[in-house]
């Protein structure tokens, strides 16, 4: 799993800075993340297309929706809620803690995709593991740094 990770989050990092956001509704960015059917990167493919998860997740983090996030990780789809918990995580948002505590007992499946789709479950997605630099993170982890940073330029693109 861990190749697969490093191979996801290599790609993504060759291909960032494709086309910008447009703009969607609160209430459109939550239908779509709370519908998702995969957890992924902000870009994706070997063209860097920007997912429209990643679109919908910059606009909640862009209006600071903590209350939308808290929703998405109580009822979202598998991979809703880890858009959910992401949201929580950038936001420092007080529940990110014992959501995460509470979402890394599941065992639901999710996909994730960034140049290679998998199929995995939610524990093992927020399963810590060693990197090379001897750090500890997730899948999780990787992915939410790609949809921050993606949430924070897309701000300004508006």
């Amino acid at each position: 799993m861990r190749g697969l990770v490093a191979v996801v989050m290599i790609c993504w990092a060759a291909t960032s800075g494709a086309a910008g956001a447009s703009s969607v509704t609160r209430s459109a960015a939550l239908t779509t993340l709370l519908q998702s059917k995969v957890f992924t990167t902000a870009e994706v493919g070997l063209e860097g297309a920007t997912t429209a998860e990643a679109i919908a997740f910059g606009q909640l983090a862009t209006e600071r929706a903590n209350a939308e996030f808290l929703e998405l990780a109580r009822r979202g789809t598998s991979a809703g809620r880890l858009y959910g918990l992401c949201g929580l995580k950038m936001l420092d948002d007080p529940a990110y803690p014992s959501v995460r505590s509470e979402m890394s007992r599941s065992r639901d499946p999710v996909r994730g995709a960034g140049c290679i789709a998998v199929r995995t479950t939610v524990d093992k997605v927020l399963a810590l593991r060693k990197s090379r630099s001897g750090k500890e993170e997730s899948m999780f982890d990787r992915v939410c740094v790609t949809l921050t940073a993606y949430s924070s330029t897309s701000g300004s693109r508006r």
